[in-house]
């Protein structure tokens, strides 16, 4: 995957605003979801556009994490964490799968087969349009810290009460959140997929997205999954030519970029990433020759790919840091898929959204069940 740092948005006038909808209605279907590979705390039964909890056990164990060298993305944190679950679920884990907060919070339902241990966990990343694989290396240590408290809400479910400490109200929401962060693209509080609903074209390479947030409400039946609906804009997962081709509004296969389309080209593709697609299993990083002499792009894509090069009047990409540039071709980059678009968007692509956006009940009804099956709720 490469991130383009000087690739050739729209200069328009709207944010990509959030467009959400809000549903609450109450019905009466039995499916049930039981979270038991992660805390085995807690199931809901279905209904139209709420979900109420229906059972929940008390047996989850709160550890807390320190992680260094210290890292300030939790992004990162999830990702150590996840590739540590990974390596030792089965071992020193004792099997159990826990949910984790991207901070300090590690639950498990039940005890781990140890108070405090510390981990070595190797995580590779990639450079950026460099295709170097290089290894980190982080200490992870686990350690016992408290028995959550989960009692209350075996009284809320009961009907014994109608509120629920935040403790445990904040464990299922993490397991919940985790759940959904392993399926879907995480937009602040916001998931969003392609399989809610057939993403519809907002032009210019664009394409809306469905997608939920999810919250836990205390309400007289016990305690409740509330889904809201929003819409956002997406990039489509092009061909780079082909997007660019859109973003300009005309042909780019047999015409060179003027200047005006290079700048408004660049800034269509800064910080956008993509994946190439003339590697296949060959090695990544090769020598331009052995007396490391030049070689146009057109020449070393050739012998070292044996990738033609059809499109050479359009410009390179520019992949990498300043300090390491590489140069690939348009025709051998492909969009990635799952990339929310941030940028302003144009009066047209807003009027597109905000229909897509207006639904009548029974189709936000249709489309929040939609939700429920794919997270088998």
């Amino acid at each position: 995957m490469e991130d383009a740092f000087s690739g050739l948005g729209n200069g328009t006038k709207f944010d990509n605003k959030v467009l959400q909808t809000s549903h609450s209605t109450v019905g009466h279907l039995s499916t049930k979801l039981r979270l038991s590979d992660v805390l085995n705390a807690v199931s809901f039964s279905k209904s139209r556009q709420t979900f109420p909890c229906t059972s929940v056990e008390d047996a989850t164990l709160f550890s807390e994490v320190t992680i260094e060298p210290e890292v300030g993305s939790t992004k990162l944190n999830i990702a150590i964490m996840t590739q540590l679950v990974k390596l030792h679920r089965d071992t020193d884990l004792g099997k159990r799968l826990p949910v984790y907060d991207g901070r300090k919070a590690f639950y498990t339902a039940g005890v781990l087969p140890f108070t405090s241990k510390e981990f070595t966990i190797q995580l590779a990343e990639e450079d950026e349009g460099l295709g170097i694989i290089r290894e980190r290396e982080f200490k992870v240590t686990i350690k016992f810290a408290a028995r959550a408290g989960m009692h209350q809400l075996h009284e809320l479910i009961s009907g014994k009460q109608i509120d629920t400490s935040l403790e445990a109200r904040k464990i299922i929401a993490i397991v919940l959140k985790q759940l959904a962060c392993q399926r879907y693209v995480s937009v602040g509080r916001f998931f969003y997929s392609s399989n809610i609903k057939r993403p519809q074209l907002l032009g210019n390479g664009l394409q809306s997205w469905r997608g939920f947030y999810q919250s836990l409400k205390p309400t007289q039946m016990g305690l409740s999954l509330n889904i809201d609906m929003s819409a956002t804009a997406f990039i489509e997962p092009l061909p780079v030519i082909e997007f660019v081709a859109q973003v300009l509004g005309k042909d780019v296969y047999s015409r060179p970029l003027s200047d005006a389309d290079c700048v408004k080209v660049k800034k269509a593709l800064r910080g956008v990433k993509f994946e190439v697609t003339h590697r296949g299993n060959m090695r990544r990083n090769f020598p331009v020759d052995e007396e490391k002499n030049m070689k146009s792009v057109i020449d070393y894509f050739q012998e070292v790919y044996g990738f033609t090069i059809r499109h050479s009047h359009l410009p390179c990409l520019l992949v990498g840091s300043a300090r390491k540039v590489n140069y690939l071709p348009m025709e051998a980059c492909k969009i990635v898929e799952g990339q929310r678009y941030s940028k302003r968007l144009n009066d047209k692509q807003i009027t597109s959204l905000l229909k897509l956006s207006c639904q009548r009940p029974k189709e936000q009804e249709a489309e929040i069940l939609q939700v429920g099956i794919l997270n088998n709720w």
